[in-house]
């Protein structure tokens, strides 16, 4: 039996949504996200429609940059 670890969608989403929020507000290839965010190839295109489902990104030809909604959320302390 293998124990293959689960995959971890927010994991993914988590590094997507990092890697476009600190790159805010230039675009990002969807290329760049995949390398900045060090996911499968995958994993990083089905993050990128969570995100955009969510309204936490936008994507434009082949670009994606994050929602003035989700940078703000970031700078947000929620201690």
């Amino acid at each position: 039996m293998h124990n293959k670890p689960e995959f971890d969608a927010d994991a993914a989403d988590s590094a997507v949504l990092s890697a476009l929020v600190g790159a805010y507000p230039a675009l990002l290839s969807e290329d760049e996200v995949q390398r900045e965010s060090r996911h499968a190839t995958i994993d990083v295109e089905d993050a990128l429609a969570r995100l955009t489902a969510a309204g936490l990104i936008h994507r434009l030809n082949g670009f994606a940059f994050a929602s003035r909604a989700a940078v703000h959320a970031g700078r947000l302390d929620y201690t």
